[in-house]
């Protein structure tokens, strides 16, 4: 009889193969370190999806993902996939229900943010690897970043609990780096 940790494991290495069969440039590891890292490894084959849908329409690589996700009737609710390149991001909105994505170029596109946080104290990670092993963070720490871009658009994200050290992460990489200087 196969239990809940065999079946986990098989789905952890059929995640990887297909990260390595699609992915030139991404770090495989990190993709499911993190959904380990947030408690969503449950997440595996719709991101997977998402995912393939993505480079059958636009072949830039992925460096990173992020899951958007927020708590009602206490269980956590994952809302938006993000999907990062060195240029643009993705935004695929209610993921587990919709089959849907908007391209937005970040790349010298950010006017101006807005974070806003409850029970979570922003840290100076030295290395990208301390967001993935920073144990310090609560489980009731909330991130909201919001950004508005040139040309009035705006993209929002949400964090609950550990995710918070990666909404961080994601924001000094994707939304300061490419805020435009007035």
């Amino acid at each position: 009889m196969i239990d809940a940790a065999q079946i986990h494991q098989k789905y952890l290495i059929a995640f990887q193969k297909f990260l390595e069969d699609i992915m030139v440039e991404a770090n495989v590891w990190t993709f499911t370190e993190y959904l380990d890292g947030i408690g969503a490894t449950h997440l595996y084959r719709p991101l997977g999806h998402h995912i393939e849908q993505y480079k059958k329409l636009y072949s830039e690589d992925i460096h990173d993902i992020f899951v958007s996700n927020d708590i009602a009737d206490n269980e956590p609710k994952w809302e938006t996939l993000w999907l990062f390149s060195e240029k643009y991001c993705v935004e695929m909105k209610n993921f587990l229900k919709e089959d849907s994505m908007s391209l937005i170029r970040l790349k010298g596109n950010v006017e101006s943010w807005e974070i806003e946080k409850e029970n979570y104290v922003i840290k100076d990670f030295k290395t990208e690897r301390d967001y993935y092993f920073n144990t310090g963070t609560s489980a009731s720490a909330r991130l909201h970043v919001s950004v508005k871009l040139l040309h009035g658009q705006a993209v929002y994200f949400k964090a609950l609990g550990k995710n918070c050290d990666f909404l961080l992460n994601i924001f000094n990489k994707y939304i300061k780096a490419n805020q435009v200087e007035n």
